[in-house]
């Protein structure tokens, strides 16, 4: 930002920078950040930003690794914890197209609301596999989706009416209680093969 230097990664940044290590095969589709030695195969240009440690190892986004204070990294637990967030959310909606008898091809858009879907880069979110892979074009970031919808309720008495309409149309499903959940959400931590 104004050619500063980088003092950190935002949620947006994680999922983009992931995104490209995946694409790249220095993460793999179980999570797991490569060694030195293997990235050297894959990529050895960025095998020397791979530092391994017994935590799972980190790899140097910005800096040089001969000045530690200047490093960003991205650690394997980060990685892990973007893991479990995005297994979460896939698992869920996994879990609500089957309910609903749909596949991704039957999907015309993935609506992204809230501030992290607005900042979010639609192809990195379909690279970690946190949304169905339905084309760059069909994702629609909303913004805040929330407080748009109470700005309708407040200004229309049609908007008002339908959403007082709405939760008779809705279904509520407890994922914890749906039959292998525990099975569906391991497979949604995955990354996609790249």
């Amino acid at each position: 930002i104004d050619d500063t230097p980088p003092t950190g990664i935002c949620g947006s940044g994680l999922v983009d920078a992931v995104a490209e290590l995946i694409r790249i095969g220095i993460v793999t589709p179980s999570g797991r950040l490569l060694n030195p030695a293997e990235a050297q195969d894959i990529a050895p240009e960025l095998a020397g930003r791979i530092l391994p440690d017994e935590t799972g190892g980190s790899f140097v986004l910005s800096g040089s690794t001969d000045i530690p204070e200047t490093m960003i990294k991205l650690h394997a637990q980060d990685i892990r914890q973007l893991q479990l967030a995005k297994g979460s959310i896939r698992c869920g909606v996994n879990v609500l197209m089957q309910q609903a008898g749909l596949t991704e091809n039957d999907l015309d858009e993935v609506l992204l609301a809230g501030a992290f879907g607005s900042y979010i880069d639609p192809t990195s979110a379909i690279a970690i596999g946190l949304v169905p892979d339905v084309g760059v074009r069909k994702l629609r970031a909303l913004g805040n989706a929330a407080g748009h919808g109470s700005r309708m309720c407040l200004l229309s008495t049609r908007s008002r009416i339908r959403a007082l309409d709405l939760p008779a149309r809705v279904h509520y499903i407890e994922l914890s209680a749906v039959t292998d959940f525990q099975d569906e959400f391991a497979i949604a931590m995955g990354f996609p093969n790249p």
